[in-house]
């Protein structure tokens, strides 16, 4: 490879394994991207950043899921579940 490489992976939890997660898509140093994925609404979302060259685990993702509640005077007003 002539550039470096990362790989990321949709998990099932925090403590999931690239073996059990879902391949998103591959991610290299130039560029812009963009991946498709269907999430669950009402669970947070885990991600696995993988180092594709040194076959190692970069970092951890996990983002919290906010549901819509309310919508007053044309703003939306969120809550984290």
């Amino acid at each position: 490879m002539a550039v470096p490489t990362v790989t990321i992976y949709y998990a099932a939890n925090d403590t999931a394994s690239i073996q059990t997660a879902q391949y998103i898509g591959r991610i290299e140093s130039r560029g812009d991207y963009a991946f498709s994925l269907e999430l669950p609404a009402t669970k947070p979302v885990h991600l696995i950043v993988y180092d594709f060259i040194h076959q190692q685990v970069i970092v951890r993702i996990t983002l919290g899921v906010y549901a819509a509640i309310q919508v007053q005077n044309r703003q939306l007003q969120t809550k984290k579940i």
